[in-house]
């Protein structure tokens, strides 16, 4: 296995947490999908696991770079433990573990660095522990590189949104996938609100106190496919 062991910086801050167990937590800073230029240099996914049993476990990780553009260049911290994550037959086993104290947390990062590449990058992780790989936490961070016109619209995979423009809610319904996950972005791609953990095929979304205007609304649907509608708020 190849990898290349980089510096590591740390950060705490709490958003949500997604759980296996009560054994973990993972909260995020950031949302995911993120959304950002391709001009960026790293694309950075922020958060923390938390053991909430009071033993201590030794953290190893796999990851999937199966829905990953081969233009982009994806790496993981987590602790002090910072790898570049290459293609190919993936072994945990080689790499360095955690030390995750009991009822205590470490910092993650999962990165992305576009490569002035536009275009869609999912990357997924497990985490485990070492001595018990049953005690274990999957999540995906997917990546959005430039304009959402490098996306799907929602429309063509059968989901309609309403009304369109908007004073006050807009509904978002059918389609065949649930959809578990909306972010809301501004005519710049600034991240206006994230709806939280989501799961169906019907979502009203409150635009009340959003400026007049146009905006991109992302839904990440459950079977890893992300699309794109635009709202426009009128006051």
């Amino acid at each position: 296995m190849k990898y290349h062991v980089l510096a590591a910086v740390c950060l705490m801050a709490v958003l949500t947490a997604p759980s296996f167990a009560q054994t973990y937590t993972i909260e995020w800073v950031d949302p995911s999908p993120m959304y950002s230029s391709e001009n960026v240099g790293i694309a950075k996914r922020t958060g923390y696991m938390r053991n909430m049993t009071s033993s201590t476990k030794n953290i190893l990780f796999r990851y999937d770079l199966s829905q990953m553009n081969p233009a982009h260049s994806p790496s993981f911290c987590f602790g002090d433990n910072c790898f570049y994550l290459f293609p190919g037959e993936d072994n945990p086993w080689e790499r360095p573990e955690q030390v995750l104290a009991g009822n205590g947390t470490f910092t993650l990062y999962a990165d992305l660095g576009p490569n002035k590449v536009q275009g869609q990058s999912s990357v997924s992780y497990k985490l485990f522990d070492k001595t018990d790989t049953t005690l274990d936490v999957s999540f995906t961070c997917t990546y959005i590189f430039g304009p959402t016109s490098v996306l799907p619209e929602a429309s063509e995979l059968g989901f309609s949104v309403g009304p369109n423009p908007s004073t006050d809610i807009v509904t978002i319904s059918g389609g065949s996938v649930n959809i578990i996950g909306l972010n809301l972005y501004s005519s710049q791609g600034t991240l206006m609100r994230t709806y939280g953990v989501v799961d169906g095929s019907s979502h009203t979304i409150s635009v009340a106190d959003l400026s007049s205007g146009l905006y991109h609304l992302i839904l990440t649907l459950a079977d890893g496919n992300v699309v794109r509608t635009g709202i426009t708020v009128y006051r």
